[in-house]
């Protein structure tokens, strides 16, 4: 696994000027070994929780989930993060099992994020790769959205989504910014499907727009809606409910790849 070693202060804050890492290493230019603010190749055995949080909770109510997030379906192999769906009991009130990661203590303000992945299929899959109000950082780890002051989608914690796919299928990326101040706009670009295709998932933060890419091709940018708070990142697949759909449990096990992650400035 290649980290830069700033990274090891746990706490990214890209920014349009010199990003500084807080914590450990304070006061560290990061950026400093490359143009990477943040880079993990996944090129190691097992996740780097030092980096990474590996969820075990339940899926989100609000969304109808039919998942429950288990630590056994996070790995790191071959080159990739693997993140697994199947049909599993082992969760009590769950029929389905999968996965989930977020960034520990790293948030992302200005800058560009991209994602090299091939999203898991199946009939009611819900991957995503996206961001989420800094707010809401401690509370994601549980079902409780009122921990840590987090009320999403209150100002605070907006949520831009880099890639989501769901009942539209694999072959249609949906790409939003929802903001409890401004509200809710999303594009929608059809690509080779993404659970058969590695696409590169890219995302431009600046003071006065949001740009999405796929591929080096630029799909959509808003500048109406602009989240302008920190920001962590969140990985997982969940599984029907409001964005699966209706699950055909004969298509699983599924599993996403993730080849790497990387945060550089503009």
């Amino acid at each position: 696994m290649r980290l830069l070693a700033a990274l090891l202060a746990l706490a990214l804050v890209v920014t349009a000027s010199d990003p500084v890492a807080t914590g450990a290493q304070a006061g560290a230019t990061i950026g400093a070994a490359g143009n990477y603010l943040f880079d993990d190749e996944f090129d190691g055995t097992a996740v780097d929780t030092s980096v990474w949080s590996v969820l075990s909770r339940g899926g989100d109510a609000s969304n109808h989930e039919a998942q429950c997030y288990v630590p056994g379906n996070v790995s790191e192999g071959g080159g990739n993060l693997q993140i697994t769906s199947k049909v599993d009991s082992s969760c009590r009130g769950y029929r389905y099992t999968s996965g989930m990661v977020q960034w520990t203590n790293a948030t992302f303000t200005y800058g560009t994020i991209e994602i090299r992945a091939k999203e898991s299929g199946g009939q009611g899959s819900w991957p995503a790769q996206w961001l989420l109000g800094a707010k809401c950082q401690v509370a994601n780890l549980t079902t409780d959205e009122n921990v840590g002051g987090c009320d999403w989608p209150n100002p605070g914690s907006d949520e831009i989504d880099i890639a989501e796919f769901k009942t539209s299928g694999p072959g249609t990326v949906l790409q939003n910014v929802i903001s409890g101040r401004s509200g809710f706009l999303t594009c929608a670009e059809t690509i080779s499907p993404a659970d058969a295709n590695w696409h590169v998932y890219a995302l431009t933060r600046t003071p006065t727009a949001v740009t999405w890419s796929v591929d080096g091709a630029t799909t959509c940018t808003q500048r109406t809606v602009v989240p302008t708070d920190p920001m962590f990142l969140i990985i997982n697949n969940a599984m029907g409910g409001d964005g699966g759909g209706r699950i055909d449990p004969g298509d699983f096990p599924q599993t996403m790849l993730v080849d790497y992650v990387r945060v550089k400035k503009s």
